[in-house]
């Protein structure tokens, strides 16, 4: 469950889903430079670097399920486009693209049913350099176990290939 700036409980997805499509991450990326000021510049490489953390004891209401992308070939994707609108997210409001995988025998799925708090979970959401489609989920045990506190992070890494610099500037 996430908490956003109103406090409200979210939901999940619910369905095996990649967050970020091939189009939608430099998007993603350019209206968040927007967002904060930063002129838009090019880049030699995009990353965007998922985090999962739970904040508590295991087990969990809805364990994590993350699929090795090397195992996820893009024709097994289906392209959609997704309306964001959450009062929990500054960069995700509005209508982006993202993807949800066809069920292979061949993708390979690891479950994260008893994270510890301690625990880190990271993965590569998206890479201008390589197809990395690492589609994920959450699995509904509620009536099981107690309901689980997570922290749920997206970050941008920008990578130039060329620096200028000059005895001035340092």
């Amino acid at each position: 469950m996430r908490r956003g700036r109103s406090q409200s409980v979210k939901g999940t997805a619910r369905v095996a889903h990649v967050d970020y499509a091939p189009i939608a991450a430099p998007v993603l990326a350019a209206r968040e430079n927007v967002r904060q000021g930063i002129p838009l510049e090019s880049y030699s490489r995009l990353m965007i670097i998922q985090a999962w953390r739970v904040i508590s004891r295991p087990p969990h209401d809805l364990p994590l399920a993350v699929c090795d992308s090397s195992s996820v070939p893009e024709s097994d994707l289906r392209f959609c486009q997704t309306d964001y609108n959450r009062d929990d997210s500054d960069v995700f409001d509005g209508r982006f693209w993202t993807a949800s995988p066809h069920h292979s025998p061949q993708h390979r799925w690891y479950y994260f049913p008893d994270m510890s708090e301690q625990a880190l979970l990271l993965w590569n959401g998206y890479d201008s350099e390589q197809k990395c489609y690492a589609p994920h989920v959450d699995f509904d045990n509620r009536r099981a176990f107690p309901i689980r506190r997570l922290v749920r992070v997206s970050k941008l890494a920008f990578s130039c290939t060329t620096v200028e610099w000059s005895r001035s500037s340092l």
